[in-house]
């Protein structure tokens, strides 16, 4: 079974693109670092669309390679989906909602005017890094990295100008 201590490493663990996104972004939202929120905030929304997908396709691959090391059993696997599920959506939708509210509430979007090309080129840069040590390691398994990437980045430049052009 899973310890409530590797539910936690595995939360705030850098290995994942999203725990970095979402890590980060709170952290520089309240140091005052808006350019870096700018940048975090459409990967962090990218990442809820993409894990919804990913649990709605293949929620045992999903869970399989996150716990790889720990060598679930079947029982073991049917015993940890649910939580899990719940757990990992509610870990990427809560700082979705987050976003909403401190986009909505102080007007970020009005008072900088961020540009919306700079920050998706950004956003690009960093999911670069992150897919690259990831396919090297293979940290989301056994998947068709460059596909991912492809559609990764289509759905991050439509959220960008989604975010930055059309709510100004």
């Amino acid at each position: 079974m899973i310890s409530l201590r590797q539910w936690i490493d595995k939360s705030v663990s850098f290995k994942y693109i999203s725990n970095f996104s979402i890590i980060i972004c709170i952290l520089a939202y309240y140091m005052n670092a808006i350019d870096i929120v700018f940048v975090l905030a459409p990967i962090i929304i990218v990442n809820l669309i993409f894990i919804l997908v990913l649990e709605y396709i293949d929620l045992d691959k999903i869970i399989y390679n996150v716990f790889r090391n720990n060598k679930l059993t079947r029982n073991e696997l049917k015993d940890i989906r649910l939580p899990f599920l719940i757990l990992n959506t509610l870990w990427h939708l809560l700082p979705v909602i987050w976003l909403y509210y401190i986009y909505t509430t102080y007007n970020l979007i009005y008072i900088y005017k961020p540009n919306f090309m700079g920050i998706f080129l950004q956003g690009c840069i960093i999911c670069i890094i992150y897919f690259y040590f990831c396919s090297k390691n293979l940290v989301y398994g056994d998947i068709n990295y460059s596909m991912y990437s492809i559609l990764y980045f289509i759905t991050l430049l439509s959220i960008c100008s989604y975010l930055y052009i059309y709510t100004i």
